[in-house]
């Protein structure tokens, strides 16, 4: 049952926690990257990944939440203040991080003689910031600066989807998330079934 709640105790230290988790995630795999001394074999610094999707399932709830309470109080949602408020607390941050990452580091470098080359050019990745796909980034370029961003990403694909989908089939929206639920299990299957036909064939061209 719907409850009016303003704030939920404890999802604060959750965020910390889990943001600290992330942090030292990266921390090791970078160290380990440059041949430093690190403990990323050890199962505590790798829950990077399970933070990252607590993350998600957290966004996930606040703004389910936050929409069942627009939709109690005014009996409507509007969906246009729903992306007006998404848009102001995201974008500023996310495009001055793109610009930073994309422009200013790798001139940054240049000035001062870093010995680092970028993994891609400004012209070969800005379309996929603006339209918010930056996990094709690390997909065709590999790891880079702005490799977090990919869940921002995932976030502002799930904004975009989300509140039109909540208010116009809220009454079938159980339904879509199994369906979703069983889309991705497919998928999943598939990619396994893909690698496992493609390891087989690059054993046998192999022989």
């Amino acid at each position: 049952m719907y409850k009016d709640i303003s704030f939920f105790k404890g999802l604060n230290q959750l965020r910390f926690f889990a943001a600290l988790l992330v942090l030292i995630h990266h921390s090791e795999t970078i160290r380990l990257k440059y041949g430093l001394f690190n403990l990323e074999y050890l199962s505590f610094f790798q829950n990077g990944y399970n933070a990252v999707l607590f993350f998600f399932v957290l966004s996930g709830f606040l703004i389910t939440y936050l929409l069942l309470k627009e939709e109690k109080e005014k009996d409507s949602i509007s969906v246009k203040q729903f992306y007006l408020k998404r848009v102001r607390r995201i974008w500023p941050l996310y495009f001055l991080l793109v610009v930073f990452g994309t422009l200013i580091m790798p001139y940054l470098f240049q000035v001062f003689n870093i010995p680092y080359q970028m993994p891609y050019t400004f012209n070969q990745v800005w379309y996929y910031f603006v339209f918010f796909l930056p996990c094709l980034v690390l997909f065709f370029y590999g790891h880079h600066f702005l490799e977090p961003l990919w869940s921002i990403g995932v976030e502002e694909i799930f904004y975009l989807i989300w509140a039109p989908l909540f208010k116009y089939f809220k009454k079938h929206i159980l339904k879509i998330l199994f369906l979703i639920i069983g889309l991705k299990v497919l998928l999943m299957l598939l990619a396994d079934i893909y690698i496992y036909i493609y390891q087989i064939i690059t054993y046998i061209q192999s022989l």
